[in-house]
């Protein structure tokens, strides 16, 4: 009996811990899925854990900040080898022989051929688990009815010019490789037949973390589900019907360096966050109107709402799955920011003009806070009047170069970002690329190949969009005169980081000219580093 009574207790103990570390089933297309549309999970650090991985065809030039091939622009055809299959020439996009699941994948093609195969191979099986033309792979039907999930951006612009993207979570337990076939491409590097930019984000899970890898039999399975997630992207399903509780105000007048705040009292989570300004200068106010957030006495949150709210200093109409604003000014944003005891919401007015807030609207409910919850952050970057060139004494040339948008020391993930820029140039903007350090990289592991694909569209296109993960709700000054307004939020190909998180994004213009340039970031902190 005391055998007995030691093994219950050892039984009970272990089921503890367990629960502790968070009941988790195994990786799945059906795991993945549920977790891209549970609003709640970008509040918890991952369980289970996992790193965030690109592959592009970023120009292989690119190998040292200390050289002006840093900003090395042949972002095309630059793929990691050839394999002959069964005669055929397969260029490899990538190779992972680690547990993992693909998250996002974005491409275009120039002077395409409509014939290209992209082929998926997953756990060093010879057949494919993925085959056919790769934009009806991306975003056409071959493995889904049309939706968020695969969409080409925008869908404004000419079909062979826009953006592809994919975001139907494709798991595998041992290995992935990608590849493209095409008559059409000349070789790796060589750019005088067709043209292929891509950018792969994928998770890596440890070796003993069960996934259960995709197949066709995976998407038949779990076809209602599917369905749901289609409709729940597209409908931007803000989940506010039950058991919130309502706060709201209207009619503030703030003058000149005077605020006004709304405190929250218990173990809760902001659902909802909702304002309206008026005033004789609604670009002004967009951009000297200061909204913070401070969670348990921590102030996370700092920037200006037209920046928060990811519209610059112009109302831009768009909804996305995090944020929306309205064609008569509500701006609302829907990041679940949890808290332990209380929370504090303030509007400041840094202007000369007075601001109305004409109303605030915040909506919160129970939260079960545990050791995994983080609080939610966000910052904000600008600069007016920058020159869109750096001179380089060494090489005596005038150069792009790299524009801080986040640096952050602690355990958290990134959520997302946007940007807001004046363009005085008829020329084109966005030629640079993003590069990500997650801790104690020296080289980025995310290293883009432009801008607009960073976004999720293509080709130095003006037109407006929206979609839940990415948007460009003005892209009035894309190669003329005017203001672009460009967003990219995350799910799945959120970033976790146990040490620290630095973020660069290239300015990199056509025109050598000067540009009012600004950024927002958000991710989740934990607690014991949300005031590093």
């Amino acid at each position: 009996m005391k055998h007995l009574g030691c093994l219950v207790v050892f039984v009970f103990l272990s089921l503890i811990s367990v629960w502790g570390k968070g009941v988790k089933e195994e990786v799945s297309v059906r795991s993945l899925l549920k977790e891209m549309v549970n609003r709640e999970h970008l509040t918890r650090f991952p369980y289970p854990d996992y790193r965030c991985w690109q592959v592009s065809s970023t120009d292989p030039l690119s190998v040292s900040p200390d050289s002006a091939n840093w900003f090395a622009n042949s972002d095309r055809n630059n793929f990691l080898g050839i394999d002959s299959v069964n005669g055929r020439k397969e260029y490899i996009l990538m190779d992972e022989r680690t547990p993992g699941a693909i998250v996002r994948f974005w491409a275009t093609v120039a002077r395409y051929s409509q014939k290209g195969i992209l082929r998926i191979y997953i756990d060093d099986k010879s057949v494919p688990a993925v085959e056919g033309e790769l934009l009806k792979v991306l975003s056409g039907d071959i493995l889904l009815k049309s939706g968020p999930l695969n969409q080409s951006l925008s869908p404004e612009t000419e079909y062979l010019k826009r953006g592809h993207n994919l975001y139907l979570p494709i798991p595998y337990a041992k290995s992935c490789k990608i590849t493209y076939e095409s008559d059409s491409l000349k070789g790796i590097g060589n750019n005088s037949g067709e043209i292929l930019y891509y950018n792969i984000n994928y998770r890596e899970y440890d070796k003993k973390v069960k996934v259960e890898s995709f197949s066709k039999e995976s998407l038949v399975e779990n076809r209602h589900l599917l369905e749901q997630v289609q409709m729940s992207l597209s409908t931007y399903d803000r989940k506010l019907d039950i058991g919130l509780a309502p706060v709201s105000f209207s009619n503030r007048r703030l003058s000149h360096d005077k605020s006004f705040s709304c405190k929250i009292e218990g173990k809760k989570a902001i659902r909802m966050l909702k304002i309206k300004l008026q005033a004789d200068n609604m670009a002004h106010a967009l951009d000297s109107t200061m909204i913070s957030v401070s969670f348990d006495g921590k102030k996370t949150v700092w920037a200006p709402v037209g920046a928060f709210f990811c519209t610059g200093s112009r109302i831009s109409p768009y909804k996305s799955w995090y944020s929306e604003v309205t064609g008569d000014g509500e701006l609302s944003c829907f990041w679940v920011m949890p808290f332990r005891n209380n929370c504090e919401v303030n509007i400041e007015n840094l202007g000369a003009q007075e601001v109305v807030l004409e109303n605030m609207e915040i909506l919160s409910s129970p939260y079960s806070w545990d050791k995994s919850s983080m609080y939610f952050a966000a910052s904000w970057f600008k600069v007016r009047n920058i020159s869109t060139r750096k001179f380089s004494i060494p090489d005596r040339k005038s150069l792009p170069f790299d524009v801080i948008f986040l640096r952050v020391s602690g355990k958290g993930i990134f959520a997302g970002d946007g940007l807001s820029l004046r363009n005085t140039a008829s020329r084109w903007w966005g030629e640079g690329d993003e590069k990500i350090y997650i801790d104690d990289e020296t080289f980025p592991s995310h290293f883009g190949t432009g801008t607009e694909d960073y976004y999720g569209y293509a080709w130095c296109s003006g037109n407006n969009f929206y979609h839940p993960f990415v948007a460009q709700p003005n892209g009035e000054g894309a190669s003329k005169l005017g203001r672009v307004t460009n967003l990219r939020y995350r799910s799945l190909d959120a970033i976790p980081f146990h040490k620290s998180f630095r973020f660069d994004m290239e300015l990199w213009h056509w025109a050598d000219t000067n540009i009012d340039f600004s950024s927002i970031t958000y991710w989740y902190i934990s607690p014991d580093d949300a005031m590093k």
